[in-house]
C-alpha cells in the first residue's frame, strides 16, 4: 500500500470515529442533533469516511498503466481539498450555522 493510500485510509478512520462521536452526542441529547448538526453528522460519515475509503481502495487496488506514476503532490492536493472543504463545512454546521438552522421564512424562494 502506498503512503498516499495510507493517508486516505487513516483519514477515513478518523472521520468514522468523528461521525460516531457526533452521533453519540446526538443520542445523549436528542435535541442537540437537530438541523445543521444532523447534516454535519451525515457529511462526516458519507463524505469523510465513505468517500475517503473509496478513494483509498481505488488508489491502492486499481491497476495502473505501465510506466506511469501519478505525482504524489497531486494526490495530496486532492486529499487536502476534499478534507479541508469537509472540515470547513462541518465546522460551520456544528457551530450552529448552515441552511437548515435558518428559519423557514428566510429559506423561502
Amino acid at each position: 500500500m502506498t503512503r498516499t493510500a495510507q493517508l486516505f485510509l487513516r483519514t477515513a478512520v478518523v472521520m468514522l470515529i468523528a461521525g460516531v462521536a457526533i452521533g453519540a452526542a446526538g443520542l445523549v441529547d436528542l435535541g442537540w442533533l437537530a438541523g445543521s448538526r444532523r447534516m454535519a453528522h451525515a457529511h462526516v460519515l458519507l463524505m469523510g469516511w465513505l468517500f475517503n475509503t473509496v478513494v483509498e481502495v481505488a488508489w491502492w487496488m486499481f491497476p495502473r498503466v505501465p510506466g506511469t506514476v501519478a505525482p504524489a503532490a497531486l494526490v495530496i492536493a486532492a486529499w487536502a481539498a476534499l478534507n479541508g472543504g469537509l472540515l470547513l463545512r462541518n465546522g460551520y454546521d456544528l457551530a450552529g450555522g448552515g441552511a437548515l438552522a435558518a428559519p423557514a421564512a428566510a429559506r423561502c424562494c
